[in-house]
């Protein structure tokens, strides 16, 4: 989501302005009997502004925005970003898996994968899904020791994903959640969901597993580097289609 710097700016103007106002206005009434309705008024305006400004900054920390893809305005140099998780709620479950695949010239030339000791026990449903067990996680480092270098890896790149929101706002929640002080976050992404029901319309549904049986693509499913590897070979099916009907 895109944040204007220049709103967050003038709300903190109007905060502080607000803030030597209540101080003038207590240093000149003494009797709160007198001026209290003014003076909660005040209080609960800051507190509501302050509120604001506070999720505005957080928001600010992690800002994205869809890559305009208009005209067949499709990258070659891109990440392909997939993660597993214990659940689907961004707010209270977490990532167990992550993955990036770093491309330049449609080629892999770097990645940064990983599993992730969560801080509750998985739940044996995503065990059955992903086939990651509290085992396998029990020496991983927590998602906080990972962060430093996700943001390093990802910071200013063209992020591709299949239903990649998801994925995203994984991670978004889990960098507003972390107790350290980390880069600002700043990217763009591609969904390859949306490009395959338009490319691959006769697939029986566009789910990644449907997409990968449907290509004959051979890799497992449920685990983020291969999948992260599917999701590409769809992105590069679709521009190839794209680019055909556009010479047609």
């Amino acid at each position: 989501m895109y944040i204007d710097e220049n709103t967050i700016k003038e709300l903190i103007q109007e905060r502080d302005n607000l803030i030597n106002e209540i101080k003038e206005y207590e240093s000149n009434n003494t009797d709160y009997n007198k001026v209290n309705s003014r003076y909660k008024m005040m209080n609960e305006e800051l507190i509501s502004l302050t509120k604001g400004i506070n999720s505005l900054l957080l928001n600010l920390q992690f800002s994205y925005s869809r890559y305009n893809t208009h005209g067949l305005n499709y990258p070659e140099d891109y990440i392909v970003f997939d993660t597993e998780t214990t659940g689907l709620d961004p707010n209270n479950n977490e990532i167990i898996e992550y993955s990036f695949l770093k491309y330049k010239d449609n080629k892999l030339v770097d990645k940064l994968s990983s599993l992730v000791k969560p801080s509750n026990p998985i739940p044996e449903f995503i065990t059955n899904i992903t086939h990651i067990s509290n085992e396998m996680v029990k020496d991983a480092l927590p998602i906080d020791e990972h962060l430093e270098s996700i943001i390093e890896f990802i910071n200013g790149s063209i992020i591709i994903g299949h239903n990649i929101l998801f994925d995203i706002k994984f991670l978004e929640s889990t960098i507003k959640r972390s107790p350290l002080e980390l880069d600002r976050v700043n990217i763009q992404y591609i969904d390859t969901v949306s490009l395959a029901r338009k490319c691959i319309p006769d697939a029986p549904n566009h789910k990644l597993e449907t997409l990968k049986n449907y290509l004959n693509i051979d890799n497992v499913s449920h685990r983020s580097e291969s999948d992260c590897e599917v999701t590409q070979i769809v992105y590069m099916k679709c521009v190839e289609k794209l680019i055909e009907q556009e010479v047609e």
